[in-house]
């Protein structure tokens, strides 16, 4: 009869630290890490600031708690870090469940998440994107009627790359490794 009685008390003090742990445990996800090359538009004045200081600007709309944002992130860093040239080409985040800019996400209609929205000249008018029309068999890209891509829903890494990409080349910006390639050729006539 002790022996039971043991367990039986063991048992209930098992339940109630494992209870305790569950409720006081914080399981708050960790803010999403943002490269310096990656701007943060949290209130409406610093949204509009960015667009109208840049020509094109690439805005990511996430959520701490969304895992597929979480999955696009590094690549979204990336990205900004090999592409950002200011004035020309800028890379934003909006944390779509931050109060503070709720009137632009319902300006822009944004759902799901994660949602990049292309901007250029100030508007949501996309850039054109080889294979990417509007008989496209890719889903995650929005295209407009003139064949542009506005926005690309979801963590989809080929779309956005291809985004980017089209972005930097109508920028006129050198695509990355180019520099790299221009610094061999120096070396190689420093050698000569």
């Amino acid at each position: 009869m002790e022996t039971m009685t043991i367990i039986f008390l063991l048992f209930v003090l098992f339940q109630v630290v494992r209870v305790r742990l569950l409720v006081f445990t914080d399981v708050t996800p960790a803010p999403i890490e943002t490269p310096p090359s990656i701007q943060k538009a949290g209130t409406l004045d610093d949204f509009n600031t960015l667009l109208a200081s840049n020509d094109s600007v690439v805005i990511d709309f996430y959520a701490d708690w969304c895992g597929p944002c979480r999955v696009i992130a590094p690549i979204f860093a990336s990205l900004s870090e090999a592409h950002s040239t200011p004035g020309k080409l800028a890379f934003a985040k909006v944390n779509a469940d931050d109060a503070s800019v709720k009137d632009i996400v319902a300006k822009y209609d944004v759902h799901g998440l994660p949602s990049f929205l292309i901007f250029r000249k100030g508007e949501n008018i996309g850039v054109k994107v080889d294979g990417y029309g509007a008989n496209s068999a890719n889903r995650a890209a929005i295209v407009d009627d003139e064949g542009r891509v506005t926005r690309i829903r979801g963590a989809d890494k080929k779309a956005l790359e291809a985004v980017v990409k089209a972005l930097v080349i109508e920028e006129g910006l050198p695509l990355e490794g180019a520099p790299k390639a221009t610094k061999v050729k120096e070396d190689e006539k420093k050698k000569e």
